[in-house]
C-alpha cells in the first residue's frame, strides 16, 4: 500500500480529502462509470449504469459557471516500463531520447501508433484508460529509481464553465514542463512534494523519514481545435481566470499527473534523465477508450460531480 495525493493551491478541496488509502489491485476508480478489473456494474456515486451515455445537453442549468469546482475523476496507474524513446518529440526514432518512465499503456515506444494503443493493456486501475503518461527517469547517485506508481487526476480549471468542457480529442499529445529549464518552473505547472504534504517546492526537499517523494505536473487545458501534436506544444494552452484564449477555444479537462518515488536517502545526488530536478516534465498521449472518456467528462466534470 502507498499514498498519492493531489496538490493544487487553486483547489478548495484539501489534499487529504481527495485521495484515500488504496491497494495495488483495487483503485477506487469505478467512480467514473467505467469498468475496472475489480468488477462492478454501476457508478456508486451517481448510479449511472456502465456504458450508458450521459446526455451532455441535460446538464443542470443551476450549476456554477466559475470555479472552484468539485468536478473530478481519477485513475491510479502503475509503472510499466522505461525506454530511451519519446513518441511525441522523436516519433519513429527509438533510442534517441533521455530515459523515460512510462505509465498506463504497456506497449508504448517510439514506433507505437494510436490504433494499436486502443487494443493494448494498461497498468491503470480503469482498464479503459489505455492512454500513455511518461516522465524522465529519476537517478540517485547515477542509479535509476523505479517509481512506486502514479495518479492521473482530471478536473475542471477554475476559469472555465463546466458546460464548455469537452473530452480530449482522440490521439491528442501534449507536454507539461520544460526539459531544458535551468531555473525553477511555475509551481502551477511543475512541483515536488513530500508524500501528502501540501507544500510544493521547485526541487525535492528534505522529507520526513520513510516519506515518498512526488513529482507533480499540471497539463494545459485549452486546444486550438485542429492539431493533435506540435513540436513546441503550441497547439495547447492554459486557461486563466478569463477562460481559454481565443487562439485555443476548445476547453478540455485539466490533468494533474503525479509520480511517486521511494524515500530519498540523505546525502545522495538526485537527478533526472533530462538533467537537474529543475527539468521535471511529462507527456500525455490520449488513447482512452473515447466513449468511456466522453462519458466520464459528461458524468463527472460537466455535472460538477466529485467521482
Amino acid at each position: 500500500m502507498w499514498f498519492l495525493a493531489v496538490l493544487s493551491g487553486r483547489r478548495r478541496v484539501e489534499v487529504g480529502a481527495i485521495i484515500v488509502l488504496f491497494t495495488l489491485v483495487l483503485g477506487a476508480c469505478a467512480s467514473v462509470g467505467v469498468e475496472t478489473t475489480a468488477g462492478g456494474d454501476s457508478d456508486p456515486a451517481v448510479g449511472n449504469p456502465l456504458g450508458t451515455p450521459i446526455d451532455p445537453d441535460a446538464i443542470d442549468p443551476d450549476l456554477p459557471t466559475e470555479g472552484p469546482y468539485q468536478a473530478s475523476f481519477q485513475t491510479i496507474c502503475g509503472y510499466s516500463h522505461s525506454l530511451q524513446d519519446d513518441p511525441i518529440v522523436s516519433p519513429g526514432v527509438p533510442g534517441v531520447s533521455h530515459l523515460h518512465d512510462f505509465f498506463g499503456n504497456v506497449d508504448v515506444d517510439a514506433n507505437t501508433d494510436y490504433e494499436n494503443m486502443l487494443s493494448t493493456g494498461t497498468t491503470c486501475a480503469i482498464q479503459q484508460d489505455t492512454a500513455s503518461y511518461w516522465t524522465p527517469a529519476m537517478f540517485l547517485d547515477g542509479v535509476p529509481v523505479e517509481p512506486l506508481g502514479s495518479l492521473a487526476y482530471y478536473r475542471v480549471a477554475d476559469g472555465v464553465a463546466l458546460a464548455d468542457v469537452e473530452p480530449y480529442p482522440a490521439g491528442l499529445m501534449m507536454v507539461s514542463g520544460d526539459q531544458a529549464a535551468t531555473e525553477p518552473q511555475d509551481s502551477r505547472t511543475v512541483g515536488w512534494s513530500c508524500g501528502n504534504s501540501p507544500n510544493i517546492t521547485a526541487e525535492p526537499g528534505e522529507c520526513p523519514p520513510n516519506s515518498s517523494v512526488r513529482m507533480r505536473l499540471i497539463f494545459p487545458d485549452c486546444w486550438n481545435g485542429s492539431d493533435l501534436r506540435s513540436i513546441d506544444n503550441s497547439h495547447v494552452a492554459r486557461s486563466d481566470d478569463n477562460g481559454c484564449p481565443d487562439t485555443h477555444p476548445v476547453v478540455m479537462p485539466e490533468l494533474e499527473f503525479s509520480v511517486s518515488y521511494p524515500p530519498i536517502p540523505d546525502g545522495v545526488e538526485v537527478r533526472l534523465a533530462s538533467g537537474s530536478v529543475l527539468t521535471a516534465h511529462g507527456d500525455f498521449w490520449n488513447a482512452w477508450d473515447q466513449d468511456r472518456l466522453t462519458n466520464a467528462v459528461n458524468l463527472c466534470l460537466r455535472r460538477n460531480a466529485y467521482c
